[in-house]
């Protein structure tokens, strides 16, 4: 198996090895440069999830893997613009969801309400971990935005208990006017504060 690193082509044996192992050369060329892995190029498929389950399930057939290293900053930026995108795709819904809910809901605003649950839950765990990326980054200026927009954001789990809680006596008028009125500004808010930081040197 050839690795191409940076400008570095090396020959790789696979033999009793597996790929964590292969990963952690990676790794440790990427660390050495102080840069953080983008994603990687095996056998000319773009691979960026479960590298080393990919490259474990096809070992013995691959031939080559092209590495790409971003500078560290880039990753928690990259990802904090994917959040953003998230955002705004539920920001754009979000009027027509608590109408929705208004009028008595829909089989379809179920469908966009429950969507919009696992979109909040994964947000959540995806703006802890782009945390750490900034903290791993070493820019203190981002570091301090990106916590404000953490917190900005942790306003939502002050609100979606008093949501359960309605749908719970099935109010749904309540549940539509929360969506509306307390859930949507928190995202609009963590949208724009995004785009800011986004928009920084």
């Amino acid at each position: 198996m050839i690795i191409k690193i940076f400008d570095n082509e090396f020959n790789f044996n696979t033999k009793g090895q597996d790929g964590r192992a292969v990963m952690e050369r990676i790794m440790e060329d990427i660390e050495k440069e102080k840069k953080a892995l983008s994603h990687l190029v095996i056998d000319g498929n773009e691979i960026r999830n479960d590298l080393i389950k990919y490259i474990d399930d096809n070992l013995n057939s691959i031939e080559r893997i092209d590495v790409y290293a971003i500078e560290r900053i880039q990753l928690p930026m990259e990802n904090a613009a994917v959040v953003k995108e998230s955002l705004d795709g539920m920001i754009r819904i979000m009027d027509i969801l608590a109408e929705d809910f208004r009028m008595g809901v829909s089989a379809r605003g179920w469908k966009e309400f429950e969507s919009m649950i696992d979109t909040v839950l994964f947000l959540d765990k995806a703006t802890k971990s782009i945390f750490s990326m900034f903290i791993d980054a070493g820019d203190s200026r981002k570091t301090g935005a990106w916590d404000r927009i953490r917190e900005e954001y942790r306003k939502l789990s002050k609100i979606l208990p008093r949501l359960e809680e309605s749908l719970d006596k099935d109010d749904t008028k309540g549940a539509g006017d929360m969506i509306q009125n307390e859930m949507k500004p928190i995202f609009v808010s963590v949208s724009e504060m995004i785009g800011n930081l986004i928009g920084q040197n």
